[in-house]
């Protein structure tokens, strides 16, 4: 193994283990910065990405297309986003990042150097000593495309909040990609793409494998469990839940829990006081516009008299972990596991 690979490997939190790898969590300490710090909620439930504005709920098919693809167009290679933006498959030397869940990628895999700006977060983007210093562009929903053009650069990831800069700055001779995963799977293949778009390719495909074999080792370690049957909402006021459509809820899926949102009809599916009775889910959690546990114990009384309410099993879980889809997010699951109640007797 390089000391490149290896040092990616140990930034992902990922270590060398007897046989094999294995996941060191949280690695985000390591870097001066604790999972609470990196993901609190903002108030308001403003995204923690902006500087302010409501609350936008991800969505967007866990399954669908909603990855970059590499595309062959004659002797070329080259990477198009879900809206169609395309760039030429090859190593970028100044890259601008609007998305803080690929500058979090980016510099995990060992490329932070070529990211020569960002935006401005809330939440700290780790590793929080060196994006701290980077220079900011504004930010997530007002980008200032007159320094963008000032800046220069050869490659600019937009984030999906405002999805209509990449077509702009194409116009312009800057080409541009929307960086949008919209389920784990997707996160993985981001991973691997932004690894060949900063000359860390190996590295990449290195640790998308070892991910990828992780999440395959969790599965097979929950055959033949019973699971659990748990919601994860992001209003009270209707009470409104993840489908498992969202990155949401295919961290729920990953966790081998029932979403009980599924049966419902719509990508941000209402659940009604007589349905909550009905399904009496194991666990409840929150995110979003939802800063405490009594936000949804208060919602409705219904909640009391399910198992969730009346075991507490409630929980506030940090808004940028369904916000930032950053390859952090595989550790980030294995604290999320932690937070399940034991199963039915």
């Amino acid at each position: 193994m390089t000391r490149k690979k290896r040092a990616a490997l140990l930034a992902l939190g990922i270590i060398v283990a007897t046989g094999g790898f294995s996941l060191a969590v949280p690695s985000l300490a390591r870097w001066g910065l604790s999972p609470e710090a990196r993901s609190g909620a903002s108030p308001g439930g403003s995204s923690p990405e902006q500087g302010g504005g409501s609350a936008v709920v991800p969505s967007g098919p866990a399954g669908a297309d909603s990855s970059w693809r590499r595309v062959q167009e004659g002797q070329d290679v080259h990477i198009v986003d879900s809206l169609g933006n395309r760039v030429p498959l090859r190593s970028y030397g100044e890259i601008i990042v609007l998305a803080a869940g690929a500058v979090e990628t980016i510099f995990a895999l060992g490329g932070g150097d070529r990211i020569i700006a960002t935006v401005e977060s809330r939440i700290p983007i780790a590793p929080a000593e060196e994006t701290a210093r980077l220079p900011t562009v504004g930010t997530v929903s007002r980008v200032s495309l007159e320094h963008l053009l000032m800046a220069d650069p050869d490659l600019v990831i937009v984030d999906p909040m405002n999805p209509d800069l990449a077509g702009r700055l194409s116009s312009r001779g800057i080409p541009a990609l929307v960086y949008n995963p919209a389920s784990v799977k997707s996160i993985l293949e981001h991973t691997e793409i932004l690894g060949d778009l900063t000359e860390a390719g190996p590295e990449a495909r290195e640790v998308v494998k070892t991910l990828g074999s992780l999440l395959e080792q969790r599965q097979r370690d929950r055959e033949g469990q019973t699971p659990l049957r748990g919601l994860f909402i992001y209003t009270a006021h209707p009470m409104q839940a993840f489908a498992s459509t969202s990155l949401a809820g295919d961290i729920l899926r990953l966790l081998g829990v029932e979403n009980l949102a599924d049966p419902l009809t719509g990508a941000r599916p209402i659940v009604s006081p007589e349905y909550l009775l009905t399904a009496d889910p194991d666990f409840i959690w929150g995110a979003m516009s939802l800063q405490s546990v009594d936000d949804i114990l208060l919602a409705d009384q219904a909640v009391t008299m399910t198992r969730a309410g009346r075991e507490n099993n409630i929980a506030i879980i940090p808004s940028t972990m369904i916000m930032r889809a950053s390859v952090h997010l595989l550790e980030e699951i294995e604290g999320l596991a932690k937070k399940l109640p034991s199963p039915r007797p």
